[in-house]
C-alpha cells in the first residue's frame, strides 16, 4: 500500500493522519477524517481498520471499520501468456470487477499500453473512435 507508512508491529500506528472536516447529514453533524493519496498496487479485497485509541507510536485497539474491494486483474503486470506463432490462443485474465465490456491489447513490448502503435489503424464509428488492429510480427 503507498500513502501509508506504518510500523511493523501489529499494534505500530500508521501515518499520515488525516484532514478533518465537518460533515453534516440527515443523522446530525459530525466529524469527518479523509485520508487522500492511498493507492494499493494489486486487486484484491482488503480489511479497512481504524484506531482512535494510541499511545505514542502504538495502536491499542485496531477495529475493522470495512472492506476496500480493489477492481482489476490479479496479478497485473506479472501475468505471463504462451501462445504459438499464427495459432489460436486463449488468454484469461481474472480478477475482481471484471466485466464483458473491458478488452485487452496485444501489442510490442517495446510500446507502452496507452501509445499507439505502427499497424493500428484509426477509425471512427457510431460508438467513438476505435482501433483496428492488423497483426503484429514479434
Amino acid at each position: 500500500v503507498m500513502g501509508l507508512t506504518c510500523l511493523e508491529s501489529g499494534v505500530g500506528k500508521c501515518e499520515p493522519a488525516p484532514v478533518a472536516t465537518l460533515s453534516s447529514g440527515s443523522w446530525g453533524s459530525g466529524r469527518e477524517l479523509i485520508w487522500s493519496g492511498i493507492a494499493v498496487n494489486r486487486a484484491d479485497r482488503f480489511h479497512v481498520c481504524y484506531c482512535d485509541r494510541h499511545y505514542a507510536a502504538t495502536c491499542m485497539a485496531w477495529v475493522k471499520v470495512g472492506v476496500l474491494s480493489v477492481s482489476g486483474p490479479q496479478g497485473s503486470g506479472s501475468l505471463r501468456f504462451v501462445a504459438n506463432p499464427a495459432q489460436p490462443t486463449t488468454i484469461t485474465i481474472q480478477g475482481i470487477g471484471l466485466a464483458t465490456e473491458d478488452r485487452i491489447r496485444i501489442i510490442p513490448q517495446t510500446v507502452g499500453c496507452m501509445q499507439v502503435t505502427e499497424g493500428t489503424t484509426p477509425t471512427t464509428t457510431g460508438a467513438g473512435r476505435r482501433m483496428q488492429s492488423s497483426m503484429f510480427d514479434f
